[in-house]
């Protein structure tokens, strides 16, 4: 007896699912693809890039200030005194480990950057699809890139989501 109750609390939870499910409107939208339609995107993009390069460039003058540095101690260094050498062996050692910090520190900050700058584009498109959804009866919105099957009675939301944002 206890079974056939089970079994007809499953089938009874199956059919209310389904119908929950039947009676809900569903959507789907590519959100990374929406974000590189937004104008916004372009001068982030540029200023990350910007970023990078005063980065890539200090990288590259402690770079070439520790390689002098190792080559003029290596070309001198039967030359020298032993006082000279151990501190320009040293100094070597020390220069080497602040580009490493250097570069440790600013892959950090690059993507600290990077947040910083899309952030606010994925909050903009985030509150759009919202909109959408609650605006045209929405129950669910699926992102494409997170799922491999919808429904094909799914709705793309991308145009609503371009017209919201201004987009052409």
């Amino acid at each position: 007896m206890k079974k056939v109750i089970a079994l007809f609390v499953l089938a009874a939870g199956l059919i209310a699912c389904t119908n929950t499910f039947a009676q809900s409107k569903i959507g789907h939208i590519n959100f990374e693809e929406l974000i590189t339609m937004m104008p916004e995107k372009d001068s982030a993009e540029i200023a990350l890039q910007n970023y990078g390069k005063e980065i890539q460039e200090t990288v590259e003058i402690m770079s070439v200030e520790y390689n002098n540095k190792r080559n003029d101690l290596e070309q001198n260094f039967n030359t020298l005194s032993e006082l000279i050498r151990e501190t320009k062996m040293k100094e070597l050692q020390d220069l080497e480990r602040r580009v490493q910090e250097f570069q440790s520190n600013a892959q950090q900050n690059y993507q600290r950057k990077q947040m910083e700058l899309f952030q606010p584009l994925y909050e903009k498109a985030g509150k759009a699809v919202k909109e959408i959804a609650k605006e045209n009866g929405f129950t669910y919105v699926f992102y494409d890139n997170a799922l491999l099957y919808f429904a094909d009675d799914s709705q793309d939301l991308m145009p609503l989501a371009k017209t919201k944002l201004g987009i052409k």
